[in-house]
């Protein structure tokens, strides 16, 4: 019978992504992540022949993170893209180096604006948002845009550190109010 496998792909890519979470892309490699499972370097390159494999799937599973976190309701602001928006740059603020890496990383990106607002499952927040405005998809699409430019400029001043994270004002700026 062959020796049970102590080290998995599944241990080895969630000691990666907390790895990125804690100090980033770049400090990934099959050494650091060794030294986390308290192993060799054997079992992670047997798993994964290529440093830029484990990359690629820590990208995959930070959006996956990152999607669950933004769209995780709080209930707290009463307009679904509001609590998008104060979520997003939550998310810039405690998860600093998976922003970067989702969003600040050219290698890694998930999409461009243009792909995230034309894929049918963001549909949905289209048709709401064209509701509220009382108009229709194309109106929705650039509005959500003109939006994101400014949300994503928040939160990467937040995720940089060139400005720190006050709720307050965060909504106050989305809000466009004092």
């Amino acid at each position: 019978m062959p020796p049970k496998t102590r080290i998995t792909k599944e241990m080895i890519l969630d000691a990666a992504f907390e790895i990125t979470r804690r100090s980033g892309i770049s400090n990934l490699s099959a050494r650091t992540i060794s030294k986390a499972l308290e192993c060799s370097t054997q079992p992670i390159m047997y798993n994964y022949p290529s440093v830029d494999g484990i990359r690629r799937d820590v990208q995959r599973k930070a959006d996956e993170f990152h999607m669950r976190y933004i769209m995780k309701p709080s209930g707290r602001f009463g307009q679904p893209l509001l609590e998008i928006a104060a979520s997003y740059v939550r998310f810039a603020a405690e998860e600093p180096h998976l922003f970067r890496l989702l969003f600040q990383t050219e290698k890694f990106s998930v999409q461009s604006v243009e792909e995230l607002i034309n894929e049918e499952a963001f549909r949905p927040v289209l048709e709401n948002l064209a509701a509220s405005l009382r108009s229709d998809i194309k109106r929705a699409k650039e509005y959500f845009f003109a939006k994101y430019l400014m949300i994503h400029g928040l939160a990467s001043l937040v995720a940089d550190k060139a400005i720190g994270y006050d709720e307050k004002l965060i909504l106050n700026v989305l809000l466009g109010t004092d």
